[in-house]
């Protein structure tokens, strides 16, 4: 078996009757051109000769259109079951020769020799494939980012089945928007962004260490930020280079398995390493921020090269207020009463101040050249991005995964409420709500995932019995992000000083 790492989260499986390519992320940006792929694909050439596309889950950096868009279509793409049904329709109109949506837990043959499994967790997926004599795991984002007891769930089902794990490719950060993004007085951004990294390496560290593989390959984190407000993040990433001694020095165990980099072009032959890319030499002789430049010497980001809305300036206000109220259903009267904020859009010129305020769930909206002075939270961003947040039911991924927005929180006691404000932009669709519309579809999902989600209620019903919030991050801990001092942060997330 031959495992080619492509770029980010895109890898490429070659075994003796398959080939393989998952998450293609090569061509453009993605959110809004918010992220962009650091460093870039080597070779192009190697996902096109892929049979199989296998796209782990619907965020914009695994399932890239444009890239999808640019393939030969002689291909079978496959597509895990989510009880979220319009995303795989959205993946037929590609035209690629067979799409797949696999079943979680079920076993497809690629070849005679080779099968893929995929293990569905909320709205990611963890891919297994057996060939050869190998079983290789690849966990992407479905883990880092969880709740332990989650974490300890989808490990033990996955060793409980493949009691033998040769490779683990696994995900160890990126995708901070919370708590980056948020400025607060008090708050240390950068070494409390160095922390949230340093949580998503430990869980990747926790992971390896319940996985127990030969080889574990730290992996889809290789995007950075171009706008010049956001630069500053891309130096707060954990290196990968310091995962094996930092795997070693705190998990017990930890020589069972060998940590490795990878880089664009690198190569594993049956578990051997083959380094092939520049970017070992070059990562070691020069800083970050001159690679990044190198590469991209233009800042493009949706601050700078966002298209500009067609809608009408004055159809803001009613369309913003109207999507508020909406969403103001799903929260509590008392989470929302009172709560004043400010929206500026960057776009708009003169007076792109649009000044909200809560009665209860009903939302008051203002036009203004100024902030509102006694809103608490400013949020700025692009009229483009808000909009399609608003209007689309993953819109929402520009403006929180993507980093498309900055928040200052005027006061430190206003910090729990920020992060509200910004979701209330959002229009993700509600498991709940869907389910009623879909009940067959969602009957089906629940019977095939029935072992992870049976045990995901039980967690929830723990932590209800416990008098824990069901969240997977309790609001007090997240909290702790934004104003608890850096000692506090570590100790509410179990990491050890560095």
């Amino acid at each position: 078996m031959i495992i080619t790492y492509v770029s980010h989260a895109c890898l490429h499986i070659r075994t003796s009757d398959a080939t393989i390519v998952f998450d293609p992320w090569l061509d453009g940006p993605a959110y809004t051109s918010q992220w962009h792929v650091f460093p870039a694909s080597t070779d192009r050439s190697i996902i096109e000769d892929a049979k199989v596309i296998v796209v782990s889950h619907g965020h914009e950096d695994h399932l890239h259109a444009p890239t999808l868009s640019n393939l030969g279509k002689n291909k079978t793409l496959i597509y895990p079951y989510y009880w979220y049904g319009e995303t795989f329709s959205y993946l037929k109109e590609f035209g690629f020769e067979k799409t797949i949506e696999a079943t979680s837990g079920k076993r497809y043959a690629l070849g005679p020799q080779t099968f893929i499994t995929s293990i569905v967790n909320g709205q990611d997926s963890i891919l297994v494939v057996e060939a050869d004599g190998q079983v290789v795991v690849n966990v992407n984002d479905a883990l880092h980012s969880s709740d332990v007891r989650l974490i300890e769930l989808y490990t033990s089902m996955l060793k409980k089945r493949w009691p033998k794990i040769d490779v683990v490719f696994c995900g160890f950060g990126g995708a901070s928007y919370f708590p980056n993004v948020f400025h607060c007085p008090g708050k240390n951004d950068a070494a409390v962004a160095k922390l949230r990294e340093q949580l998503f390496a430990h869980n990747f560290c926790r992971i390896v260490q319940r996985l127990a593989p030969d080889v574990a390959v730290p992996f889809a984190a290789d995007f950075v930020l171009l706008d010049s407000k956001q630069r500053w993040i891309n130096e707060t990433r954990f290196p990968r280079e310091e995962i094996f001694e930092y795997y070693a020095r705190n998990f017990a165990g930890g020589d069972r398995s060998e940590i490795i980099v990878m880089y664009p072009g690198d190569r594993l032959v049956d578990k051997r390493l083959q380094a092939s890319s520049e970017h070992h030499a070059k990562a070691k002789r020069q800083a970050r921020d001159v690679l990044v430049r190198a590469q991209y010497p233009t800042g493009i980001s949706a601050f700078t090269h966002a298209p500009k809305s067609d809608l009408p300036s004055d159809r803001i206000a009613p369309i913003l207020r109207d999507h508020l109220e909406s969403e103001a259903r799903f929260y509590g009267s008392d989470a929302l009463d009172g709560l004043r904020f400010a929206i500026h859009l960057r776009d708009l010129g003169n007076e792109g101040w649009f000044n909200v305020a809560f009665d209860g769930r009903t939302a008051r909206v203002s036009r203004s050249a100024v902030p509102d002075v006694l809103a608490t939270v400013r949020i700025d961003t692009i009229g483009s991005v808000v909009l399609n947040s608003m209007t689309s039911d993953w819109g929402g991924d520009a403006l929180i995964i993507g980093y498309g927005c900055e928040v200052d929180i005027l006061a430190a006691d206003h910090a729990r409420r920020a992060r509200t404000c910004v979701e209330l932009l959002t229009r993700y669709p509600r498991p709940r709500t869907y389910a009623r519309r879909h009940p067959w579809r969602t009957l089906r999902y629940a019977l095939h995932s029935l072992p992870a989600v049976g045990r995901r209620v039980a967690i929830r019903l723990q932590r209800l019995i416990g008098g824990e919030p069901v969240a997977s991050e309790s609001a007090t801990r997240a909290h702790f992000w934004l104003t608890g001092d850096l000692d506090t942060i570590r100790r509410a997330n179990g990491l050890p000083e560095i």
